[in-house]
């Protein structure tokens, strides 16, 4: 564990970073900081994969659930955990939400030139982020995922 705005690195130490349902933790207002010292721990080359999920769909399901009555607990559930985290203990907090244009902002305004922003939508078999496994062979995505990996 480490304070992210002064992670125990040098400049240029790391050949690949993470960032997996981890991001929209962080406070908004130095969301660019907190970016900043990621790239400039990583290497010339190195890679940078951030998941976490889509504000803009997560709006759309809260107000479909609205509109669509009968009310339904274990959707609104869901939908709350997501938008709000799961809150079983400590920093499972959601502090920053993200739709793919704050994503390229954010990446752009920290430094990174050389990425992509993709958006997979809810339903979608669930892809292999990172070092992340999908739970089971076959498993779906609950909610839209924002995936950005950029180089260095």
């Amino acid at each position: 564990q480490a304070d992210i705005l002064h992670l125990p690195f040098k400049d240029e130490y790391a050949d690949y970073v993470e960032l997996i349902n981890c991001i929209e933790h962080f406070p908004m207002k130095g969301i660019v900081d907190y970016i900043k010292e990621i790239h400039r721990v990583m290497k010339k080359g190195a890679k940078l994969i951030i998941v976490t999920n889509n504000m803009d769909a997560l709006a759309i399901d809260w107000l479909e659930m609205v509109v669509h009555p009968p009310f339904d607990l274990e959707q609104f559930i869901n939908v709350a955990e997501t938008i709000y985290g799961n809150q079983f203990a400590q920093g499972e907090i959601h502090r920053c939400p993200f739709n793919p244009s704050f994503m390229n902002v954010v990446l752009s305004s920290a430094g990174f030139t050389n990425g992509q922003v993709f958006n997979f939508n809810k339903g979608a078999i669930a892809p292999t982020f990172g070092s992340v496994k999908p739970i089971r062979e076959g498993a779906v995505l609950r909610n839209d995922i924002i995936y950005a990996e950029c180089i260095k």
